[in-house]
């Protein structure tokens, strides 16, 4: 109990599989997600979870509203914008 200040805390995507976290909605909280930078804000079964993430190509402002595609190892969420899944262009 005395070590436990001392050691790293879990992070709140540690608590979520990659699956369960593939899929899950939120929104930009960044002033960009791109490629190289980024943080969305999700809510998952009540819980607030701050996530970084990054878009595959071209950059996505604050506040767009997103969708979890893929998780890379280093547990990054790759993202694109939710309401491009139903553009049928």
């Amino acid at each position: 109990r005395v070590l436990q200040g001392f050691l790293p805390k879990k992070s709140e995507t540690d608590c979520l599989s990659k699956r369960q976290r593939i899929g899950i909605t939120g929104v930009v909280t960044t002033s960009k997600v791109s490629p190289e930078f980024g943080e969305g804000y999700f809510v998952v079964n009540g819980k607030p979870l701050r996530m970084h993430i990054r878009t595959e190509t071209g950059s996505l402002p604050k506040g767009t509203p997103i969708i979890v595609m893929d998780v890379r190892e280093d547990n990054v969420g790759i993202v694109q914008r939710e309401d491009s899944l139903f553009d049928p262009s």
